[in-house]
Protein backbone atom coordinates (compact mmCIF):
# COMPACT_ATOMS: atom_id res chain seq x y z
CA UNK A 1 0.00 0.00 0.00
CA UNK A 2 3.16 2.70 0.90
CA UNK A 3 4.41 1.76 -2.27
CA UNK A 4 1.49 2.89 -4.29
CA UNK A 5 1.09 5.52 -2.12
CA UNK A 6 4.39 7.00 -2.97
CA UNK A 7 3.95 6.42 -6.87
CA UNK A 8 1.14 8.53 -6.64
CA UNK A 9 3.05 11.49 -4.77
CA UNK A 10 5.58 11.07 -7.69
CA UNK A 11 3.13 11.10 -10.25
CA UNK A 12 1.10 14.12 -8.47
CA UNK A 13 4.32 16.29 -8.47
CA UNK A 14 5.41 15.39 -11.82
CA UNK A 15 1.51 16.46 -12.92
CA UNK A 16 1.98 19.48 -11.08
CA UNK A 17 5.81 20.89 -12.26
CA UNK A 18 5.04 19.66 -15.73
CA UNK A 19 4.47 23.56 -16.73
CA UNK A 20 7.55 24.24 -14.75
CA UNK A 21 9.78 21.69 -16.81
CA UNK A 22 8.11 22.47 -20.15
CA UNK A 23 8.80 26.53 -19.56
CA UNK A 24 12.50 26.27 -19.14
CA UNK A 25 13.41 24.18 -22.37
CA UNK A 26 15.33 27.43 -24.16
CA UNK A 27 18.46 26.85 -22.75
CA UNK A 28 21.53 29.14 -24.39
CA UNK A 29 23.47 27.69 -26.82
CA UNK A 30 26.79 26.07 -25.81
CA UNK A 31 28.70 28.06 -28.39
CA UNK A 32 26.93 31.45 -26.68
CA UNK A 33 29.78 34.03 -26.77
CA UNK A 34 28.53 37.14 -24.13
CA UNK A 35 32.11 38.92 -25.27
CA UNK A 36 30.36 39.37 -28.44
CA UNK A 37 27.74 41.79 -27.35
CA UNK A 38 28.44 45.58 -27.43
CA UNK A 39 25.49 46.35 -24.86
CA UNK A 40 24.89 45.31 -21.72
CA UNK A 41 22.66 45.35 -18.73
CA UNK A 42 21.71 43.23 -15.97
CA UNK A 43 18.65 43.16 -13.54
CA UNK A 44 19.74 42.14 -9.81
CA UNK A 45 17.66 39.53 -8.86
CA UNK A 46 16.71 40.71 -5.68
CA UNK A 47 14.48 42.69 -7.76
CA UNK A 48 13.23 39.46 -9.76
CA UNK A 49 10.61 36.94 -8.43
CA UNK A 50 9.19 33.59 -10.51
CA UNK A 51 6.88 33.36 -12.61
CA UNK A 52 6.47 36.84 -12.79
CA UNK A 53 5.93 39.38 -16.04
CA UNK A 54 8.16 42.28 -16.34
CA UNK A 55 7.79 45.70 -18.11
CA UNK A 56 11.42 47.16 -19.59
CA UNK A 57 11.75 50.09 -20.45
CA UNK A 58 14.05 50.25 -23.61
CA UNK A 59 15.82 53.17 -25.62
CA UNK A 60 16.98 50.81 -28.50
CA UNK A 61 16.38 47.36 -29.87
CA UNK A 62 17.93 44.54 -27.66
CA UNK A 63 18.96 40.98 -29.56
CA UNK A 64 18.12 38.77 -26.79
CA UNK A 65 17.40 38.41 -22.95
CA UNK A 66 18.78 35.53 -20.66
CA UNK A 67 18.09 34.00 -17.17
CA UNK A 68 19.80 31.25 -15.59
CA UNK A 69 21.69 30.57 -18.65
CA UNK A 70 18.22 30.34 -20.76
CA UNK A 71 16.70 32.31 -23.00
CA UNK A 72 13.35 34.40 -21.91
CA UNK A 73 10.78 34.55 -24.07
CA UNK A 74 10.10 38.34 -24.96
CA UNK A 75 7.28 40.52 -26.67
CA UNK A 76 8.27 43.87 -28.15
CA UNK A 77 6.01 46.63 -28.36
CA UNK A 78 7.32 49.68 -30.44
CA UNK A 79 6.31 53.42 -29.56
CA UNK A 80 3.24 52.75 -26.56
CA UNK A 81 1.75 55.68 -26.04
CA UNK A 82 1.83 56.30 -21.85
CA UNK A 83 -0.11 59.72 -20.24
CA UNK A 84 2.04 60.98 -17.67
CA UNK A 85 0.27 61.43 -14.32
CA UNK A 86 -0.15 64.91 -13.17
CA UNK A 87 -2.25 66.68 -10.18
CA UNK A 88 -4.40 69.78 -10.94
CA UNK A 89 -5.52 72.32 -8.54
CA UNK A 90 -9.05 72.26 -9.72
CA UNK A 91 -11.22 69.12 -7.53
CA UNK A 92 -13.58 67.62 -10.07
CA UNK A 93 -13.02 64.35 -12.49
CA UNK A 94 -10.31 65.28 -15.10
CA UNK A 95 -10.96 61.85 -17.16
CA UNK A 96 -11.99 64.27 -19.61
CA UNK A 97 -8.97 66.35 -20.31
CA UNK A 98 -6.70 62.61 -21.05
CA UNK A 99 -9.35 61.15 -23.60
CA UNK A 100 -8.49 62.46 -26.97
CA UNK A 101 -11.54 63.38 -27.18
CA UNK A 102 -12.69 67.22 -29.20
CA UNK A 103 -16.16 66.29 -28.65
CA UNK A 104 -15.79 65.89 -24.46
CA UNK A 105 -15.02 69.04 -22.39
CA UNK A 106 -15.50 70.52 -19.18
CA UNK A 107 -16.48 74.20 -18.46
CA UNK A 108 -14.14 75.42 -15.66
CA UNK A 109 -15.50 78.76 -14.37
CA UNK A 110 -13.28 81.55 -14.60
CA UNK A 111 -14.08 84.35 -11.39
CA UNK A 112 -11.65 87.20 -12.35
CA UNK A 113 -9.53 88.67 -14.76
CA UNK A 114 -6.53 86.75 -14.18
CA UNK A 115 -6.47 83.34 -13.37
CA UNK A 116 -4.04 80.22 -13.29
CA UNK A 117 -4.61 76.71 -13.52
CA UNK A 118 -1.63 74.94 -11.32
CA UNK A 119 0.12 71.59 -12.61
CA UNK A 120 2.34 69.47 -10.64
CA UNK A 121 3.71 66.04 -11.45
CA UNK A 122 5.59 63.42 -9.49
CA UNK A 123 9.28 63.82 -11.18
CA UNK A 124 10.79 66.40 -13.13
CA UNK A 125 10.18 65.66 -17.37
CA UNK A 126 13.24 65.18 -19.21
CA UNK A 127 13.02 67.84 -22.37
CA UNK A 128 11.77 66.72 -26.08
CA UNK A 129 10.71 63.53 -24.37
CA UNK A 130 6.72 64.25 -23.74
CA UNK A 131 3.84 66.02 -26.23
CA UNK A 132 1.31 68.44 -24.45
CA UNK A 133 -1.79 68.69 -25.68
CA UNK A 134 -3.76 71.50 -25.00
CA UNK A 135 -7.41 72.50 -26.68
CA UNK A 136 -10.09 75.21 -25.00
CA UNK A 137 -12.45 77.40 -25.90
CA UNK A 138 -12.83 81.23 -24.66
CA UNK A 139 -14.65 84.20 -26.26
CA UNK A 140 -12.75 86.46 -24.30
CA UNK A 141 -9.57 84.48 -22.37
CA UNK A 142 -5.87 83.71 -23.96
CA UNK A 143 -3.71 81.63 -22.49
CA UNK A 144 0.51 81.97 -21.65
CA UNK A 145 2.51 79.05 -19.93
CA UNK A 146 4.88 79.20 -17.55
CA UNK A 147 6.94 76.05 -15.88
CA UNK A 148 9.73 75.05 -13.51
CA UNK A 149 11.39 72.14 -11.93
CA UNK A 150 11.85 73.88 -8.27
CA UNK A 151 8.52 75.52 -8.00
CA UNK A 152 10.11 78.76 -7.08
CA UNK A 153 11.93 79.67 -10.75
CA UNK A 154 9.25 80.05 -13.59
CA UNK A 155 9.85 80.80 -17.17
CA UNK A 156 7.94 81.92 -19.46
CA UNK A 157 7.31 79.58 -23.01
CA UNK A 158 5.15 79.11 -25.62
CA UNK A 159 2.79 76.01 -25.81
CA UNK A 160 5.31 74.38 -28.59
CA UNK A 161 8.19 75.79 -27.01
CA UNK A 162 7.09 73.88 -23.45
CA UNK A 163 8.57 70.11 -25.13
CA UNK A 164 12.03 71.45 -25.59
CA UNK A 165 12.46 72.10 -22.16
CA UNK A 166 12.75 70.03 -18.22
CA UNK A 167 9.93 70.95 -16.23
CA UNK A 168 8.24 69.76 -12.75
CA UNK A 169 5.28 72.53 -12.80
CA UNK A 170 3.05 74.10 -15.19
CA UNK A 171 1.02 77.28 -15.03
CA UNK A 172 -1.47 77.79 -17.75
CA UNK A 173 -2.55 81.44 -16.94
CA UNK A 174 -6.25 82.60 -18.47
CA UNK A 175 -6.17 86.63 -18.92
CA UNK A 176 -8.50 89.13 -20.44
CA UNK A 177 -7.57 92.49 -21.68
CA UNK A 178 -10.52 93.84 -21.27
CA UNK A 179 -11.38 95.45 -17.26
CA UNK A 180 -14.64 94.91 -17.92
CA UNK A 181 -14.81 91.01 -18.31
CA UNK A 182 -13.71 89.27 -15.17
CA UNK A 183 -15.72 86.08 -15.42
CA UNK A 184 -16.72 83.15 -18.35
CA UNK A 185 -16.96 79.37 -18.11
CA UNK A 186 -14.15 78.07 -20.78
CA UNK A 187 -14.61 74.87 -22.63
CA UNK A 188 -11.68 72.73 -21.96
CA UNK A 189 -11.16 69.48 -24.24
CA UNK A 190 -7.56 68.64 -23.55
CA UNK A 191 -5.13 68.81 -21.27
CA UNK A 192 -2.79 65.86 -21.26
CA UNK A 193 1.04 65.29 -21.43
CA UNK A 194 2.04 62.22 -23.37
CA UNK A 195 5.19 60.29 -24.04
CA UNK A 196 6.19 57.14 -26.66
CA UNK A 197 7.68 53.86 -24.80
CA UNK A 198 9.42 51.34 -26.38
CA UNK A 199 8.68 48.07 -24.00
CA UNK A 200 9.58 44.48 -23.61
CA UNK A 201 7.53 42.34 -21.77
CA UNK A 202 9.14 39.40 -20.69
CA UNK A 203 8.24 35.90 -18.56
CA UNK A 204 10.63 35.20 -15.83
CA UNK A 205 11.19 31.52 -15.17
CA UNK A 206 13.91 31.59 -12.41
CA UNK A 207 14.15 33.71 -9.48
CA UNK A 208 17.45 34.77 -10.49
CA UNK A 209 19.23 38.16 -12.51
CA UNK A 210 17.64 39.13 -15.76
CA UNK A 211 20.32 39.69 -18.30
CA UNK A 212 19.99 42.22 -21.56
CA UNK A 213 22.48 42.15 -24.63
CA UNK A 214 22.42 43.98 -27.42
CA UNK A 215 24.26 44.74 -30.87
CA UNK A 216 26.74 41.50 -31.57
CA UNK A 217 29.83 42.94 -33.27
CA UNK A 218 31.46 39.73 -33.75
CA UNK A 219 32.52 38.05 -36.93
CA UNK A 220 30.32 34.77 -36.91
CA UNK A 221 27.62 36.52 -35.86
CA UNK A 222 24.82 33.94 -34.21
CA UNK A 223 21.67 34.30 -34.76
CA UNK A 224 19.00 33.22 -31.41
CA UNK A 225 15.55 34.10 -32.07
CA UNK A 226 12.71 33.89 -29.41
CA UNK A 227 9.42 33.27 -30.97
CA UNK A 228 6.80 33.24 -28.46
CA UNK A 229 3.42 32.14 -28.43
CA UNK A 230 3.13 32.59 -24.41
CA UNK A 231 0.50 35.30 -22.62
CA UNK A 232 2.09 37.86 -21.18
CA UNK A 233 -0.48 38.94 -18.40
CA UNK A 234 0.00 42.82 -17.53
CA UNK A 235 -2.12 44.81 -15.24
CA UNK A 236 -1.33 47.88 -12.89
CA UNK A 237 0.46 46.64 -10.71
CA UNK A 238 3.11 45.27 -13.17
CA UNK A 239 6.63 46.06 -12.47
CA UNK A 240 8.80 48.22 -14.87
CA UNK A 241 12.30 48.51 -15.40
CA UNK A 242 13.04 51.60 -17.11
CA UNK A 243 16.88 51.26 -18.42
CA UNK A 244 19.72 52.19 -20.08
CA UNK A 245 21.61 49.79 -22.04
CA UNK A 246 25.55 50.14 -20.74
CA UNK A 247 28.76 49.31 -22.94
CA UNK A 248 29.26 44.99 -21.60
CA UNK A 249 32.48 44.76 -19.46
CA UNK A 250 33.33 41.72 -21.27
CA UNK A 251 32.78 43.03 -24.84
CA UNK A 252 35.96 42.35 -26.55
CA UNK A 253 36.69 41.09 -30.31
CA UNK A 254 39.58 39.77 -30.85
CA UNK A 255 40.17 40.73 -34.36
CA UNK A 256 38.14 43.33 -36.03
CA UNK A 257 36.47 42.37 -39.11
CA UNK A 258 38.18 43.12 -42.85
CA UNK A 259 35.01 41.42 -44.96
CA UNK A 260 37.41 42.68 -48.77
CA UNK A 261 40.48 41.98 -47.42
CA UNK A 262 41.86 45.55 -48.84
CA UNK A 263 43.72 46.05 -44.93
CA UNK A 264 40.81 48.26 -43.88
CA UNK A 265 38.93 47.07 -41.00
CA UNK A 266 35.14 47.13 -41.76
CA UNK A 267 34.99 50.05 -38.70
CA UNK A 268 37.04 52.46 -40.55
CA UNK A 269 36.32 51.02 -44.45
CA UNK A 270 34.45 52.88 -46.42
CA UNK A 271 33.00 50.35 -48.75
CA UNK A 272 33.17 47.30 -46.53
CA UNK A 273 32.07 44.26 -49.43
CA UNK A 274 34.75 46.12 -52.41
CA UNK A 275 38.07 45.86 -52.35
CA UNK A 276 38.85 49.60 -52.42
CA UNK A 277 42.44 50.47 -50.63
CA UNK A 278 42.68 54.32 -52.22
CA UNK A 279 39.33 54.85 -49.97
CA UNK A 280 38.47 57.19 -52.86
CA UNK A 281 35.29 59.60 -53.84
CA UNK A 282 35.70 60.97 -56.84
CA UNK A 283 32.13 63.12 -56.74
CA UNK A 284 32.94 64.42 -53.32
CA UNK A 285 29.72 62.88 -52.79
CA UNK A 286 29.68 60.68 -49.59
CA UNK A 287 29.42 57.49 -51.57
CA UNK A 288 33.01 56.00 -52.71
CA UNK A 289 33.41 55.34 -56.03
CA UNK A 290 33.80 51.21 -55.81
CA UNK A 291 30.32 51.22 -53.75
CA UNK A 292 28.15 54.11 -55.62
CA UNK A 293 25.52 52.87 -57.45
CA UNK A 294 22.70 55.40 -57.07
CA UNK A 295 19.85 53.46 -59.44
CA UNK A 296 20.62 50.49 -58.12
CA UNK A 297 21.12 48.63 -61.76
CA UNK A 298 24.01 46.62 -60.75
CA UNK A 299 26.23 49.01 -62.75
CA UNK A 300 28.22 51.57 -60.78
CA UNK A 301 27.97 55.05 -61.02
CA UNK A 302 31.32 55.96 -63.41
CA UNK A 303 30.40 52.87 -65.69
CA UNK A 304 26.58 54.04 -66.03
CA UNK A 305 25.13 55.84 -68.85
CA UNK A 306 22.27 56.96 -66.99
CA UNK A 307 23.26 56.75 -63.32
CA UNK A 308 20.67 58.26 -61.72
CA UNK A 309 18.39 56.01 -63.13
CA UNK A 310 17.65 52.21 -63.61
CA UNK A 311 18.45 50.70 -66.63
CA UNK A 312 20.68 47.37 -66.45
CA UNK A 313 20.26 47.33 -70.16
CA UNK A 314 21.90 50.68 -70.63
CA UNK A 315 20.10 51.13 -74.45
CA UNK A 316 20.17 53.95 -76.63
CA UNK A 317 18.12 53.07 -79.23
CA UNK A 318 18.60 55.94 -81.32
CA UNK A 319 22.23 56.43 -81.25
CA UNK A 320 22.37 59.79 -80.24
CA UNK A 321 24.56 59.42 -77.32
CA UNK A 322 21.73 59.99 -74.56
CA UNK A 323 20.18 56.72 -73.33
CA UNK A 324 17.09 55.95 -73.83
CA UNK A 325 15.43 56.19 -69.91
CA UNK A 326 17.31 59.67 -69.61
CA UNK A 327 15.90 61.02 -72.74
CA UNK A 328 11.98 60.57 -73.38
CA UNK A 329 9.33 63.06 -72.28
CA UNK A 330 6.09 60.94 -72.39
CA UNK A 331 3.59 63.21 -70.96
CA UNK A 332 5.58 66.13 -72.97
CA UNK A 333 5.68 68.30 -70.02
CA UNK A 334 9.05 69.60 -70.83
CA UNK A 335 10.37 67.28 -68.21
CA UNK A 336 12.43 64.62 -69.75
CA UNK A 337 11.34 60.97 -68.21
CA UNK A 338 14.46 61.12 -66.57
CA UNK A 339 13.92 63.41 -63.87
CA UNK A 340 10.09 63.55 -64.25
CA UNK A 341 8.04 62.99 -60.78
CA UNK A 342 5.49 62.04 -62.74
CA UNK A 343 5.86 60.94 -66.15
CA UNK A 344 2.12 59.60 -67.63
CA UNK A 345 0.45 63.35 -66.54
CA UNK A 346 1.76 66.56 -67.88
CA UNK A 347 3.21 68.63 -64.52
CA UNK A 348 5.68 70.97 -65.60
CA UNK A 349 5.46 72.85 -62.13
CA UNK A 350 7.03 69.91 -60.63
CA UNK A 351 4.69 70.28 -57.58
CA UNK A 352 4.63 68.23 -54.34
CA UNK A 353 2.20 69.77 -51.84
CA UNK A 354 1.52 67.61 -48.93
CA UNK A 355 5.94 66.79 -49.42
CA UNK A 356 5.44 62.89 -49.56
CA UNK A 357 7.49 62.18 -52.59
CA UNK A 358 4.61 61.42 -54.77
CA UNK A 359 4.13 64.47 -56.89
CA UNK A 360 0.19 66.30 -56.71
CA UNK A 361 -0.23 65.20 -60.58
CA UNK A 362 0.41 61.51 -59.57
CA UNK A 363 -0.64 61.60 -56.01
CA UNK A 364 -4.18 59.80 -55.11
CA UNK A 365 -4.58 62.07 -51.75
CA UNK A 366 -3.43 65.52 -51.06
CA UNK A 367 -2.07 64.38 -47.82
CA UNK A 368 0.92 62.68 -46.72
CA UNK A 369 0.85 58.76 -47.83
CA UNK A 370 3.70 58.25 -49.76
CA UNK A 371 2.23 54.49 -49.56
CA UNK A 372 -0.21 55.19 -51.59
CA UNK A 373 -2.22 52.64 -50.42
CA UNK A 374 -6.02 51.88 -51.45
CA UNK A 375 -6.80 48.59 -49.13
CA UNK A 376 -10.25 48.24 -49.71
CA UNK A 377 -10.12 49.11 -53.40
CA UNK A 378 -12.60 52.10 -53.42
CA UNK A 379 -10.75 54.42 -55.24
CA UNK A 380 -10.33 56.91 -52.46
CA UNK A 381 -6.88 56.18 -51.09
CA UNK A 382 -6.72 54.95 -47.35
CA UNK A 383 -5.31 57.87 -45.49
CA UNK A 384 -7.92 59.99 -47.44
CA UNK A 385 -10.37 57.90 -46.21
CA UNK A 386 -9.41 58.38 -42.65
CA UNK A 387 -9.16 62.02 -43.03
CA UNK A 388 -12.71 61.63 -44.25
CA UNK A 389 -13.92 60.45 -41.67
CA UNK A 390 -12.22 62.66 -39.44
CA UNK A 391 -13.59 65.45 -41.23
CA UNK A 392 -17.44 64.11 -40.56
CA UNK A 393 -16.68 63.83 -36.42
CA UNK A 394 -14.34 66.74 -36.11
CA UNK A 395 -14.97 69.42 -38.82
CA UNK A 396 -18.42 70.80 -38.01
CA UNK A 397 -17.97 74.00 -40.61
CA UNK A 398 -16.78 71.95 -43.24
CA UNK A 399 -13.96 74.06 -44.44
CA UNK A 400 -11.41 70.51 -44.59
CA UNK A 401 -9.20 71.75 -41.51
CA UNK A 402 -9.99 69.83 -38.33
CA UNK A 403 -11.18 71.83 -34.97
CA UNK A 404 -8.19 70.86 -33.69
CA UNK A 405 -6.19 73.14 -35.77
CA UNK A 406 -8.92 75.60 -36.92
CA UNK A 407 -8.41 78.85 -36.14
CA UNK A 408 -12.19 79.70 -36.35
CA UNK A 409 -14.37 75.86 -36.13
CA UNK A 410 -17.40 77.51 -36.13
CA UNK A 411 -17.45 79.08 -39.50
CA UNK A 412 -15.72 77.69 -42.86
CA UNK A 413 -12.45 79.51 -43.55
CA UNK A 414 -10.27 76.61 -45.49
CA UNK A 415 -7.73 79.53 -46.08
CA UNK A 416 -7.56 80.35 -42.13
CA UNK A 417 -7.36 84.01 -42.76
CA UNK A 418 -6.38 87.03 -40.52
CA UNK A 419 -6.08 90.08 -42.84
CA UNK A 420 -5.54 92.71 -40.00
CA UNK A 421 -3.11 90.38 -37.99
CA UNK A 422 -5.21 90.93 -34.88
CA UNK A 423 -5.06 87.55 -34.03
CA UNK A 424 -8.57 86.84 -34.98
CA UNK A 425 -9.32 84.84 -37.93
CA UNK A 426 -11.16 86.55 -40.73
CA UNK A 427 -14.45 84.22 -41.03
CA UNK A 428 -14.69 85.19 -37.14
CA UNK A 429 -13.63 88.45 -36.94
CA UNK A 430 -16.29 90.87 -36.75
CA UNK A 431 -14.13 93.83 -38.41
CA UNK A 432 -11.65 93.33 -41.03
CA UNK A 433 -9.69 95.95 -41.81
CA UNK A 434 -8.89 96.76 -38.13
CA UNK A 435 -7.17 95.55 -35.48
CA UNK A 436 -9.93 94.16 -32.85
CA UNK A 437 -9.09 91.59 -30.67
CA UNK A 438 -11.69 92.54 -27.91
CA UNK A 439 -14.65 92.44 -30.76
CA UNK A 440 -16.59 93.82 -28.65
CA UNK A 441 -20.19 94.84 -29.42
CA UNK A 442 -21.56 97.64 -26.40
CA UNK A 443 -24.62 98.72 -27.28
CA UNK A 444 -25.13 95.28 -29.26
CA UNK A 445 -26.36 96.54 -32.82
CA UNK A 446 -24.32 93.81 -34.41
CA UNK A 447 -22.44 96.42 -35.85
CA UNK A 448 -19.08 96.19 -33.88
CA UNK A 449 -17.81 99.14 -32.30
CA UNK A 450 -14.42 99.35 -33.87
CA UNK A 451 -15.71 99.42 -37.29
CA UNK A 452 -18.90 101.90 -36.21
CA UNK A 453 -19.38 105.39 -35.96
CA UNK A 454 -22.37 105.03 -33.67
CA UNK A 455 -23.12 108.98 -32.72
CA UNK A 456 -23.04 109.33 -36.52
CA UNK A 457 -20.49 112.70 -36.20
CA UNK A 458 -18.07 111.25 -38.95
CA UNK A 459 -15.46 110.13 -36.32
CA UNK A 460 -15.04 106.25 -36.47
CA UNK A 461 -15.05 104.48 -32.97
CA UNK A 462 -11.56 103.81 -32.41
CA UNK A 463 -10.87 107.49 -33.81
CA UNK A 464 -14.30 109.15 -31.30
CA UNK A 465 -12.98 110.67 -28.50
CA UNK A 466 -16.89 110.84 -27.45
CA UNK A 467 -18.36 107.70 -28.92
CA UNK A 468 -22.32 107.63 -28.37
CA UNK A 469 -22.64 111.48 -28.27
CA UNK A 470 -22.25 113.61 -31.73
CA UNK A 471 -19.16 115.91 -31.46
CA UNK A 472 -17.74 115.97 -35.08
CA UNK A 473 -15.32 119.42 -33.86
CA UNK A 474 -13.83 116.47 -31.22
CA UNK A 475 -13.52 119.39 -28.56
CA UNK A 476 -11.10 118.10 -25.91
CA UNK A 477 -10.53 121.25 -23.31
CA UNK A 478 -7.79 119.68 -20.72
CA UNK A 479 -6.40 117.39 -23.55
CA UNK A 480 -7.24 114.09 -21.20
CA UNK A 481 -8.69 111.94 -24.58
CA UNK A 482 -11.65 112.59 -23.46
CA UNK A 483 -14.14 114.79 -25.35
CA UNK A 484 -16.35 117.70 -23.59
CA UNK A 485 -19.17 116.18 -23.96
CA UNK A 486 -18.78 112.96 -22.25
CA UNK A 487 -16.75 114.47 -19.48
CA UNK A 488 -17.79 113.61 -16.13
CA UNK A 489 -16.08 116.07 -13.61
CA UNK A 490 -17.63 115.21 -10.74
CA UNK A 491 -17.99 111.49 -10.91
CA UNK A 492 -21.39 111.21 -10.74
CA UNK A 493 -22.14 109.13 -13.99
CA UNK A 494 -23.85 111.67 -15.44
CA UNK A 495 -21.90 113.04 -18.19
CA UNK A 496 -21.01 116.37 -18.71
CA UNK A 497 -23.40 117.48 -21.13
CA UNK A 498 -26.12 116.61 -19.44
CA UNK A 499 -24.87 117.37 -16.15
CA UNK A 500 -27.24 120.33 -14.57
CA UNK A 501 -24.20 121.01 -12.14
CA UNK A 502 -20.74 119.62 -13.92
CA UNK A 503 -18.61 120.84 -11.36
CA UNK A 504 -20.60 119.08 -7.98
CA UNK A 505 -21.09 115.45 -7.20
CA UNK A 506 -25.67 115.45 -7.52
CA UNK A 507 -26.57 111.97 -8.87
CA UNK A 508 -30.15 113.17 -8.16
CA UNK A 509 -29.85 116.40 -10.00
CA UNK A 510 -33.08 117.99 -8.01
CA UNK A 511 -34.32 121.48 -8.34
CA UNK A 512 -36.53 121.90 -5.61
CA UNK A 513 -37.77 125.35 -5.96
CA UNK A 514 -38.09 124.92 -9.93
CA UNK A 515 -35.65 127.75 -10.94
CA UNK A 516 -33.54 126.17 -13.20
CA UNK A 517 -30.40 126.22 -10.84
CA UNK A 518 -29.77 123.26 -9.54
CA UNK A 519 -29.85 122.78 -5.73
CA UNK A 520 -26.65 121.57 -5.28
CA UNK A 521 -25.60 124.66 -7.27
CA UNK A 522 -28.27 126.87 -5.80
CA UNK A 523 -27.31 129.61 -3.39
CA UNK A 524 -30.84 130.54 -2.18
CA UNK A 525 -34.36 128.89 -2.19
CA UNK A 526 -36.92 130.76 -4.35
CA UNK A 527 -39.95 128.85 -2.66
CA UNK A 528 -41.97 131.71 -0.72
CA UNK A 529 -41.60 129.86 2.43
CA UNK A 530 -38.24 128.81 1.96
CA UNK A 531 -37.31 132.23 0.96
CA UNK A 532 -38.96 133.61 4.09
CA UNK A 533 -38.57 131.86 6.71
CA UNK A 534 -37.12 133.91 9.57
CA UNK A 535 -40.10 135.88 9.33
CA UNK A 536 -42.58 133.04 9.92
CA UNK A 537 -40.56 131.62 12.58
CA UNK A 538 -41.02 135.21 14.33
CA UNK A 539 -44.52 134.91 13.66
CA UNK A 540 -44.50 131.42 15.44
CA UNK A 541 -42.78 132.55 18.54
CA UNK A 542 -45.15 136.01 19.32
CA UNK A 543 -48.35 133.43 18.44
CA UNK A 544 -46.64 131.13 21.12
CA UNK A 545 -45.89 134.01 23.63
CA UNK A 546 -49.58 135.16 22.86
CA UNK A 547 -51.26 131.23 23.56
CA UNK A 548 -49.19 131.16 26.88
CA UNK A 549 -50.27 134.65 28.32
CA UNK A 550 -53.81 133.93 27.71
CA UNK A 551 -53.91 130.44 29.16
CA UNK A 552 -52.24 131.92 32.09
CA UNK A 553 -55.15 134.72 32.45
CA UNK A 554 -58.04 132.15 32.24
CA UNK A 555 -55.96 129.96 35.10
CA UNK A 556 -55.82 132.99 37.43
CA UNK A 557 -59.58 133.60 36.93
CA UNK A 558 -60.74 129.93 37.61
CA UNK A 559 -59.05 130.55 41.05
Amino acid sequence: MKKYIKLFLILFLIINNWNVFAENTNPLPGNFESHCYEQYYKIDKSHISENQTYKILIPDNVDLITQNQHILEMKILKNQKKHLKYIIDISWNKQYLQDNNQETFFEYDIQNRKNTLFIEFDEIIPAKSSIFNFSYFSKHFATSFEISTDKINYSKVSRKELWNFDYKYVKIHFSSQDEEITREKVKLYEISFTQNENHILVNSDFNDSIELYAKNKCKNKQFISSISNVDFPTNESTIEFPILLQKNPKFNIFKELDRDNDWIPDSKDNCKNKYNPDQKDSSWDGRWDVCSDYDNDGIIWYDDNCPYINNPDQEDVNNNKIWDVCEFDLDEDGIYDSIDTCRTIKNPEQLDFDYDGIWDACDNCKYFNPSQIDKNENWIWDYCDQKNEEFKKFDKDNDKVLESDDNCPKTSNPLQEDSDNDGIWDACDNCKAIKNSKQIDLNKNSIWDMCEDSDNDGHIWYKDNCLYISNSNQEDTDNNGIGNFCEDKDWDNILQINDNCPYDFNRDQTDIDKDWKWDICDDSDDRFMASNEQFFVLILIILALIFSVGITVMIRKIQ
